[in-house]
């Protein structure tokens, strides 16, 4: 693949992941709409890591990582906000993690992450500017 069908692969599969974790938000799935918000996220920052001049993703999920291969400067706050959305991704794949996600993720949290997640992808469409 050619580097422009690479990063056009990763946006598409972005926000198709989006898409997905928005159904889910509405059916009340929120373990799995966190895992698929982070999903977004992955392969948004994958997109834009192959952009910066990589020739491949790397093989991670740490969002922050990402970022930094990326080259986008996070805040303190932004990278924190990535670290703590990286947790639904671990939570989202282990079956002990994910049963106390399911438990301890209520309505009001799950709409939280969901904003944040949101936010995050309209700014890193942006160019992270």
């Amino acid at each position: 693949m050619s580097q422009k069908e690479l990063i056009k692969h990763w946006r598409e599969g972005a926000k198709d992941a989006l898409e997905t974790a928005g159904y889910l938000m509405k059916t009340k799935r929120f373990d799995h709409a966190l895992f698929f918000g982070h999903l977004a996220l992955e392969k948004l920052l994958k997109s834009l890591v192959i952009e910066y001049g990589e020739a491949n993703a790397p093989y991670t999920h740490d969002l922050a990582q990402l970022a930094h291969k990326a080259h986008i400067e996070l805040r303190k706050e932004q990278e924190e906000g990535l670290l703590q959305i990286n947790l639904f991704n671990i939570e989202g794949r282990y079956p002990e993690e994910k049963a106390l996600l399911r438990k301890t993720t209520t309505p009001e949290i799950a709409e939280y992450w969901w904003k944040r997640i949101n936010e995050y992808f309209v700014w890193l469409q942006k160019g992270s500017k």
